[in-house]
């Protein structure tokens, strides 16, 4: 049980988790609404972790890859991710410029993203 409550995955799902349920709380009002909505990210957070042992794809995602190759893996399609990502964000940004929108949130997305990242880099190499 130890190694669900560490894994990120999980505990990014429980976070997610809350937010939804109480956004759909707020929202709508309806209690069992705001369970199904909260509970979705949580037992996909457990599943991917839980299941996430046993092979390739699944430890990837589960946030633990089981060999060098998977590790690599994960940290190529992370970085293309993350950059095609900020490229759409920064696509939205300059769309909203152009048509004279509102490109705040955009940027507020941008922001996010950067701090996200960089937080995470200092917590990482802090601990190793």
């Amino acid at each position: 049980m130890t190694t669900v409550i560490r894994s990120p995955v999980f505990v990014v799902g429980v976070i997610v988790g809350l937010a939804l349920g109480a956004a759909e709380l707020v929202g709508s009002g309806e209690w069992w609404r705001a369970i199904v909505s909260g509970t979705i990210p949580i037992v996909y957070g457990a599943i991917v972790t839980i299941v996430g042992r046993r092979g390739d794809s699944l430890s990837v995602l589960a946030g633990r890859p089981i060999d060098e190759r998977a590790a690599h893996s994960s940290e190529e399609a992370s970085t293309w991710a993350f950059g095609l990502t900020a490229s759409v964000v920064v696509a939205a940004v300059a769309w909203q410029i152009a048509f004279r929108g509102d490109w705040a949130p955009y940027a507020a997305v941008a922001l996010v993203m950067a701090v996200a990242y960089l937080a995470s880099l200092f917590v990482l190499q802090a601990r190793h």
